[in-house]
């Protein structure tokens, strides 16, 4: 036994050290991201602090805080990494041996003619120990794979906490503005009382008109009617927040911020793409080629002749105790080549190559996405900047022909129609003002998110996988 296994490793030893493992074969991919165009530093999005410092809040900032700690997205999210690390310990066990341990105990009955029914006991215990030379480099390319499954969910997780906060932060800005509307809304509901109080005394002197009274009262109708709107809308929006950071969407939210946040002007110039890379959507992509990429040559593995070592040691006895007393040993060694399998292995090599492929096109595509996501946000901020600048010119004009409106009615020159309309444009445009203020803070809020503005490290949910290749094995 000894001189055919010595004969056998003397044989084999040679076709193994002559063996390549495979490796990954990646080229170099070409993307829209390797376009540096632009004047925008890369240093207009800090690294250094969290993307929503822009704002100077506490309020925000205590906001992101409880989120981080209370969503079950979050949570969802990190219990996909603990499984992607249980996979890769399942992948890195192929390189350690296996061994079994059996104990059996069987009866056996048997009746013979005109004797006694003789019952005889078998005791069996056996060891058996395989392992499978990684030869071809298979055992490795699947534990890479799945090591780079981990760093995938673990940029997945930064997404979800990068899209969590600007969803916050939207949210959050848009509370702020309803109050704000709401104040005008307000102011503008107490002054149209005071006029049809001076209305109704003038009507009952016989200096205004009935049509007077019944228009003021449609005023003060309607801007009831959008106070009513505006607090259902702040209600919701609270509800919204509270759903963000993990808690009842009837829980108290106390947003006491009453000014829009004010946000520095942006650069004149493009946005270079390279600083795009720092998102990690487009990390995760790319550790998707590289993985698909170690799936090809685990699948070319497969198509090889295969070494696999394995020794066993067995006895039986009919007593429990004698099984200890003597063994029978078995060791070999078999090397698998597959020479038939209807073209399944070869099928498979070119499925992965294709999965390779699509990940490169997929790639390719989220990096043009992103490309796309920023240059949308700076039209759309610059497109905003423009309306605020003549909305405000549009209030300047309006508040001084209300002030020409009321000189004329209160010198009976023009009618009280005049200034009603006069005061409706001016609260008409206040409101407009606000959405337009708060539309070009949300456009900024998603040109951080286009370009992976920086986020908490979020070591209390990533202590435990911290790193894919040097985790728990």
């Amino acid at each position: 036994m000894k001189c055919n296994s010595l004969l056998f490793t003397l044989l084999i030893l040679p076709l193994i050290f002559s063996c390549t493992a495979f490796r990954p074969e990646i080229t170099s991919v070409d993307t829209v991201l390797d376009n540096t165009s632009g004047s925008i530093s890369a240093g207009f999005i800090d690294n250094e602090t969290l993307w929503w410092d822009i704002f100077d809040s506490p309020e925000i900032s205590k906001f992101m805080d409880k989120a981080f700690g209370n969503n079950f997205n979050i949570k969802a999210a990190y219990y996909r990494i603990k499984q992607a690390q249980a996979s890769y310990r399942k992948s890195y066990s192929g390189y350690y041996p296996s061994a079994d341990l059996n104990l059996e105990r069987s009866y056996n009955r048997q009746k013979q003619e005109n004797l006694d029914a003789v019952t005889t006991e078998q005791w069996s215990l056996g060891l058996s120990v395989s392992y499978e030379a990684d030869i071809w480099g298979k055992i490795r390319s699947q534990a890479e794979s799945a090591a780079l499954q981990i760093d995938i969910n673990r940029y997945n997780l930064k997404g979800s906490v990068l899209i969590l906060s600007t969803d916050i932060a939207k949210t959050w800005v848009d509370i702020i503005a309803n109050k704000i509307k709401l104040n005008t809304f307000r102011e503008q509901l107490n002054l149209n009382r005071e006029i049809y109080s001076i209305l109704e005394e003038r009507y009952y002197s016989s200096m205004a008109n009935l049509i007077d009274l019944y228009q003021q009262e449609s005023v003060i109708a309607n801007i009831q009617t959008n106070i009513d709107d505006t607090i259902s809308e702040i209600q919701q929006l609270k509800q919204s927040l509270n759903v963000l950071t993990g808690i009842h969407p009837r829980a108290k939210v106390p947003v006491d911020t009453v000014n829009m946040p004010e946000i520095k002007p942006i650069p004149k110039g493009g946005l270079p793409a390279s600083v795009l890379k720092n998102r990690p959507d487009l990390k995760a992509s790319w550790l998707k080629v590289e993985s698909a990429a170690w799936d090809v040559s685990t699948a070319k593995a497969e198509r090889l002749p295969s070494l696999r070592l394995t020794g066993s040691y067995n006895y039986s006895a009919e007593n429990l105790s004698d099984i200890f007393d003597n063994w029978a040993r078995n060791l070999a060694g078999s090397l698998i080549a597959p020479i038939i399998d209807g073209g399944y292995r070869r099928a498979e090599v070119e499925r992965s190559k294709a999965a390779l492929q699509e990940a490169v096109m997929n790639y390719k595509q989220d990096a043009l996405n992103a490309v796309e996501e920023a240059e949308t946000a700076l039209l759309n901020e610059n497109r905003y900047i423009k309306q605020i600048r003549n909305t405000e010119k549009k209030i300047f004009i309006a508040e001084k022909s209300l002030i020409e409106a009321e000189r004329r009615y209160y010198s009976g020159i023009s009618d009280y129609s005049t200034v009603l309309n006069q005061r409706l444009n001016i609260v008409e445009l206040r409101s407009t003002l606000t959405d337009l203020k708060s539309a070009r803070i949300k456009s900024r809020i998603d040109l951080y998110k286009a370009a992976g503005g920086r986020i908490p490290e979020l070591n209390e949910i990533l202590k435990e996988v911290t790193n894919g290749r040097t985790a728990e094995k």
